[in-house]
Parts: structure tokens; sequence; C-alpha cells
């Protein structure tokens, strides 16, 4: 009866393994994967965004969207860019955020 219970076992979890889309694991169309970074030490610096090749953003209306932000965590984000206007910061790129989102969620 256990070696039942156990292929059981194995092949539930391979099928929930594969079963996974790709589409929960990449940033949807026309966004990007970028990690939150908590600059303040930095003269006129808050809350950037740091893109995969280390370059970072400056969000003018992070504050827009009802999110709970924690620092070093991913989230996706669609922008625009250039800002037009300067940043405090100059620290990377002022852009102005479409939308932020939480990775891993499919909407």
């Amino acid at each position: 009866m256990s070696v039942i219970r156990f292929t059981y076992i194995i092949l539930i979890s391979l099928f929930s393994f594969f079963s996974c889309k790709e589409e929960y694991f990449t940033p949807p169309e026309d966004y990007i994967s970028v990690f939150l970074r908590d600059m303040t030490g930095l003269d006129g610096c808050s809350l950037v965004l740091q893109k995969s090749d280390n370059k970072y953003l400056e969000p003018t209306n992070l504050e827009e969207f009802n999110l709970l932000y924690e620092v070093g965590k991913e989230y996706w984000i669609k922008f625009e860019n250039p800002y037009p206007g300067g940043g405090y910061c100059m620290i990377g790129d002022v852009v102005q955020l479409l939308d932020i989102r939480p990775p891993f969620k499919h909407y």
C-alpha cells in the first residue's frame, strides 16, 4: 500500500511542477523586472528601482499605486521614459510609472 501512495505523491508532484506556465515567471509584455532599493542616504533620494543591468530608475509617482512596498523585493513595471522634468536624486533616469505589480501573479 505504501508503494502505491508513494507513486501517487511522485506523480502529483511532477504534474504540479510541470503544469506551471512560463508567463508566471516572466514579466508581461512591455514590463520589466526591477528591485526596489532605499537610497534615502543619498542627497534627495528615497525609493528607487534597480534594473537587471544595475542602472536605476527614479519613479515620480510611486505613491499613486496601492501597494505595500518592500525594499529589496522584485516588482514588474511599465513606465514612460524619459519623464519631462528632472529628479532630485540624480542616480538614474526619471520615469513616470504606468503600472507596478508584484511578480508571479497572473492578471
